[in-house]
């Protein structure tokens, strides 16, 4: 990659195992929101998809 990405270690991993990764938009997170509620929003969504992937493992295992 280039100097101006840096791809987190989980991210890496899942990608190298052929797993799915989620990216999500965050406009609205980090310029449409005040702080702290984008904040708050932001680790919800991020709970969430967690949750969603490990659902997904278990149906799928």
């Amino acid at each position: 990659m280039n100097n101006y990405l840096v791809i987190h270690p989980e991210v890496k991993e899942a990608l190298a195992a052929n797993k799915a990764v989620v990216a999500l938009e965050s406009t609205i997170i980090s310029h449409g929101m005040p702080y702290p509620k984008n904040i708050e929003t932001a680790l919800a969504v991020e709970e969430v998809c967690g949750k969603m992937v490990l659902c997904l493992q278990r149906l799928l295992s």
